[in-house]
């Protein structure tokens, strides 16, 4: 039979794990660590980098993941107009980089999904290579994925689906 010492011992590192995810515990000692509160003065001003900033970074990865693999685009080319087709050369037989170079130039770091380091936490997001600069976008998480679910959004009416 175990003593009464390991059994109390066993109960409170399992309570140190479990008591930031219990929200009455959480409420109690937010006074007590106060650099982890972040002061907002609205919700409208709850941002970490501008809107401007993740739209430019966005736009300029996905172009140049386009525009480096131009072959395999003629699909979606022959859908754009003259005028815009015509911005976009084919290149001869150049090799096509690999993804991870295409983002290392464009944004100075590379991204990798691997299992976490913390026990049964999952898989995360790395940076493998590079360094992310102050206020950058690393990666957008859709929310959670199940397997049951669609991972599309549903179309409203008025939507065009491609």
């Amino acid at each position: 039979m175990p003593s009464p010492g390991s059994v109390f011992r066993a109960l409170l590192t399992r309570w140190k794990s479990y008591r930031y995810r219990f929200v009455p515990w959480v409420a109690l000692n937010l006074d007590r660590n106060r650099r982890t509160l972040r002061h907002v003065p609205s919700g409208g001003t709850d941002k970490m980098a501008a809107d401007a900033d993740v739209c430019y970074s966005l736009v300029t990865f996905f172009r140049a993941l386009f525009t480096c693999d131009i072959t395999q685009q003629q699909a979606l080319l022959s859908l754009l107009p003259a005028s815009t087709r015509s911005m976009y050369t084919t290149p001869g037989d150049q090799a096509t980089p690999p993804a991870d170079d295409v983002m290392y130039g464009c944004l100075g770091f590379t991204i990798d999904r691997r299992p976490s380091s913390l026990d049964a936490a999952g898989t995360g997001v790395f940076v493998c290579r590079g360094s992310v600069p102050r206020g950058a976008v690393v990666s957008m998480y859709p929310g959670t994925c199940r397997p049951h679910e669609s991972t599309t959004p549903n179309p409203e009416p008025g939507d065009i689906n491609v």
